[in-house]
């Protein structure tokens, strides 16, 4: 087995579209594909042609995650929920990323922000522009584990706020109900 042969297939699983993945998946999709390999060999191939993923984001403390899949909201600024979803830029040919806030009770969109990547310092920089026009204090934030809302900057700057931020529950494909 050539390893050229084996790089330009992780290439074509890597190139596919909403394919994130790590060393160890791309080795059960290569065996899927009929390869006999091991992950060891799999990292060292991905590692040498610069194909990983990069570090996993470590976090400090604990997460408080959602007690109630349902969320009842009795006034406006509540609860805030939080998602990033996938928009194709026809004109641009490729994916961004729209980070939306919505405030529960009223079903609005409060803050918003479209680019080709959301990092943590986009999320506290949106909850700056949130927290001058409606104060966050008190207010709870519904997000998934999203690297950029796991980040320990953003739960420090979330706490500095005196916002409770709540985590949906790791590997829940299913959304939160909002009402």
């Amino acid at each position: 087995m050539l390893n050229e042969a084996v790089i330009t297939s992780i290439k074509g699983i890597l190139g596919e579209e909403f394919v994130c993945y790590g060393y160890q998946k791309v080795t059960v999709e290569l065996k899927e594909q009929n390869y006999i390999i091991n992950a060891k060999k799999v990292y060292r191939l991905m590692d040498e042609n610069k194909l990983l993923l990069g570090k996993v984001i470590r976090t400090s403390g604990k997460r408080l995650f959602v007690q109630h899949r349902k969320i009842v909201a009795t006034y406006p600024m509540e609860c805030l929920c939080l998602d990033i979803k996938y928009v194709w830029v026809y004109g641009e040919q490729r994916w961004y990323y729209l980070l939306s806030v919505i405030d529960v009770y009223s079903r609005k969109i409060i803050a918003h922000v479209l680019q080709r990547s959301i990092k943590q310092l986009d999320v506290i920089n949106l909850f700056r522009k949130i927290n001058a026009k409606y104060p966050i204090k008190g207010v709870t934030i519904r997000n998934d584990n999203g690297a950029q809302f796991i980040a320990n900057s953003v739960k420090q700057y979330l706490q500095s706020a005196e916002a409770k931020q709540e985590f949906t529950h790791i590997a829940n494909p299913r959304r939160e109900q909002l009402y």
